[in-house]
């Protein structure tokens, strides 16, 4: 998640108007402001001068065809004696505007000059949330060895910064950290940004928000449902935490078009309506070629007739399906639902004396479809054509291996029941089952890579990574975690 936030440095105002902690302007006279630096010749013990800016942290310099990451990532020095904040980085700025050279006053009486003064965006990453510092009138001194940033220039506005135990915080005024250094030699702070890009410039103050994302990001975070239904989910605001871009354009996707082609379907079916829980719909499916990740080769769907909430339950044979049934039904009545009906195909897996008899003690109706007649029991039938589409759709955009599609299917139920469903048009699946609306913010990209701590037996030596990367599969609601994949296991 990302925030964008513009720093207010006004050396006439001691706050801004209407500021709501998140996004104001820093800008300043440089040429008329006196100021304080560590220059690139300071022989003092003020700075390590074996330090380079440019280098610090990386452990050779790149061949030319490497990704140079100082071209990416690069250092600041916190600290309260400069009283602008500075930058050697000509590549750095955003605006430039060349100006009549400022002498400016070192430690010790050295001198060096600023050649130029705009704006620079830098990128924190600060409690796993990315932020955007958008700082005005910074000044480019090319002889200096440091990017300075001016700790007495932060606190105008109210904010502040915290330093206990040889870490900094940067805090807005409602003291949120948005960044965060580590204490280097001679008492300096060093805070690592990453360059940001052009952004949209306000002049006005307005909440922080995570920026919003392209209809098609959307469409791969949502498993590759449709646009239309990602557009009722927004129109109709469905679910939490969806920030569409509604301007950017709506491509087409080949994973899409290979896995949803079809005939046209017949028309809808007619029935009565039910309560939650009082009918289900059930089909199997499988058996499939290849043996999931856990050995898995059906699944068993169910789709609540009231709300199209699904359930799916991963098998190795088909007999598992009674078991199955019965402990997902009587789940059902422990939280106060009131089965009433089953509907289902023919197959041996519902059409079985253990099901029957069971279903006979507890009250519910077994109702078997006509041979040979899978529209009669098109609820389910649908769905499962649903999942599947969406299955092969983001196994194919992904390029994982296709043992993975138990992990695929059981997302792709769970994206199905937060999303737009034409008949539940008041609100989705999710929010009918458990009466309280989804929020869809912590949705990406099916196989996008995510870096997964290592923890416990699993912590390696100290030398060694803290961090591996992974591959996202999938979400646990339940523990609140993400399910990712590892190839080396």
């Amino acid at each position: 998640m990302e925030e964008h936030i513009v720093f207010n440095a006004e050396h006439n105002k001691s706050d801004v108007e209407g500021e709501t902690a998140a996004i104001v302007t820093d800008k300043s006279d440089a040429v008329e402001e006196p100021m304080a630096l560590i220059a690139d010749n300071d022989k003092s013990d003020i700075i390590n001068n074996t330090y380079d800016g440019e280098y610090y942290n990386f452990d050779h310099v790149p061949s030319s065809d490497e990704m140079d990451m100082r071209l990416i990532y690069y250092d600041w020095l916190a600290d309260t004696a400069t009283t602008s904040h500075i930058t050697h980085r000509r590549d750095a700025f955003i605006t430039y505007e060349t100006i009549p050279e400022v002498p400016i006053s070192g430690v010790g009486g050295l001198k060096t000059y600023a050649i130029s003064r705009g704006r620079v965006n830098l990128q924190s990453e600060c409690d796993g949330k990315i932020y955007i510092l958008e700082l005005h009138d910074i000044l480019h001194v090319p002889g200096n060895r440091n990017n300075l940033l001016s700790l007495g220039r932060w606190e105008v506005a109210g904010r502040s910064y915290r330093a206990c135990d040889g870490i900094l915080d940067l805090l807005m005024k409602e003291g949120k950290p948005i960044a965060r250094g580590v204490k280097v030699r001679n008492n300096l702070y060093k805070v690592t940004f990453k360059h940001a890009p052009e952004t949209a410039h306000s002049d006005c103050a307005f909440s922080a928000a995570s920026p919003p994302q392209t209809w098609e990001t959307w469409h791969q975070r949502f498993g590759h449902v449709g646009y239309s239904s990602i557009k009722k989910l927004l129109d109709n605001q469905l679910v939490d935490g969806l920030h569409i871009d509604v301007n950017s354009p709506k491509l087409d996707c080949v994973a899409c078009t290979e896995a949803k082609l079809s005939e046209t379907p017949y028309g809808p079916t007619l029935g009565c309506p039910t309560k939650p829980g009082e009918l289900m719909h059930m089909d199997l499916w499988g058996k499939y070629d290849v043996a999931s990740i856990n050995g898995n080769q059906y699944y068993l769907l169910m789709v609540d007739d009231a709300m199209r909430y699904i359930t799916v339950k991963f098998l190795k044979t088909k007999d598992q399906a009674v078991q199955k049934i019965m402990n997902y039904m009587t789940y059902q009545k422990a939280w106060g639902k009131t089965p009433c009906a089953i509907r289902a195909d023919r197959g041996t897996e519902f059409v079985n004396e253990a099901l029957r008899e069971w279903c006979h003690s507890q009250g519910i109706e077994l109702q078997v479809m006509a041979p040979y007649s899978p529209s009669q029991n098109g609820v389910a039938e649908q769905m499962n054509r649903t999942l599947v589409e969406l299955t092969h759709a983001m196994l194919s955009a992904s390029e994982l291996p296709e043992f993975l599609w138990e992990a695929t299917v059981a997302h792709a139920a769970y994206l199905r029941n937060m999303s737009y469903t034409k008949p539940k048009a008041k609100g989705t699946p999710y929010q009918l089952w458990h009466g309280r609306k989804p929020n869809v913010s912590h949705l990406r990209k099916f196989g996008a890579p995510i870096w997964v701590l290592l923890q416990g037996q699993k912590v390696q030596r100290k030398m060694l990574p803290k961090s591996l990367r992974r591959a996202y599969v999938g979400y646990d609601e339940g523990s609140k975690s993400v399910i990712y994949y590892n190839a080396a296991t």
